[in-house]
């Protein structure tokens, strides 16, 4: 999937050069590579939506990791492995740089004033936007809401299948890799589950889910307000603290827990999601 950077408006890249415009096979500035599924990911690609910036995504293979592979040597060192470090998201920065870690890619990518401009440099945001208490919340749902996605949609096979259904879905990849991908990748993710509860110490992963979403719906303040519900800080536009908690939610898209997520409570937690949505503009 191609997002490019090709003579297209960007807030964050003001700068471009003309060579830039020239021919659509200029590579872009960021490329990110993910798992569709990955809360993680859709962090990222959230966030560079909602600021339009221009970006490539890369799907990796979730058996083979060969897009991972042939990056190890830029990629840096897992230091308690002693290798090249084989987890999505990655953001590449040109053809040289890459960055790892979903809260350190975004806090070297985005600063808080403007003046960020072209390939490497960081990525301005409105006033406000990625402020203490958006990094709380980033923290809550890193740590919680985005580990109780797991068990919720590996509570049994068929739940797993579908959740490896996104790879059909994927042009680069040959048959047999959407086979084995989703076949494979189900069965260990199924197997998994128990093990994923027992180090969380989760017991009834749907409540704990719901639980959780008590807690956004709490922080939004629910319904019977003029104009609907609002944001998480208040604001007139979504803060990192809805696009962290939206896009953790909307890694599971089609999914029957997402389902059930959508109809949580008195429809305030859907309302928003629907406003969020609108303001990311995915692309």
């Amino acid at each position: 999937m191609r997002r490019s950077f090709v003579c297209r408006s960007s807030p964050a890249f003001s700068t471009a050069t003309a060579g830039s415009c020239k021919a659509s096979s200029a590579p872009p500035p960021l490329t990110l590579l993910q798992y569709s599924i990955c809360p993680f990911c859709n962090k990222i690609k959230s966030v560079l939506d909602f600021l339009k910036v221009s970006y490539e995504v890369k799907e990796v293979n979730p058996l083979s990791k060969k897009e991972l592979k042939e990056l190890s040597d830029i990629l840096p060192l897992d230091e308690k492995k002693g290798k090249p470090y084989m987890k999505v998201p990655v953001v590449l920065v040109g053809t040289e740089k890459a960055l790892v870690d979903s809260s350190r890619i975004l806090a070297e990518l985005l600063s808080v004033s403007p003046g960020g401009s072209g390939p490497g440099a960081v990525i301005p945001s409105p006033p406000g936007f990625y402020e203490e208490e958006d990094k709380e919340w980033e923290r809550w749902v890193d740590q919680k809401l985005s580990v109780l996605l797991f068990p919720n949609i590996t509570r049994s096979f068929s739940e797993s299948f579908q959740a490896f259904s996104y790879v059909n879905k994927v042009p680069s990849f040959s048959f047999w890799d959407k086979m084995g991908s989703q076949w494979l990748g189900a069965t260990a993710m199924w197997m998994a589950q128990g093990k994923l509860k027992k180090k969380y110490q989760i017991e009834d992963e749907r409540g704990a889910l719901m639980e959780a979403l008590g807690t956004v719906t709490k922080a939004l303040g629910g319904e019977g307000k003029s104009g609907g519900v609002g944001f998480i800080k208040k604001g007139e536009s979504p803060s990192f603290a809805d696009i962290a908690v939206y896009s953790s939610l909307r890694s599971i898209e089609g999914l029957e827990t997402h389902k059930d997520v959508m109809e949580f409570g008195d429809g305030s937690l859907k309302e928003w999601y629907e406003k969020v949505a609108k303001a990311v503009g995915h692309r």
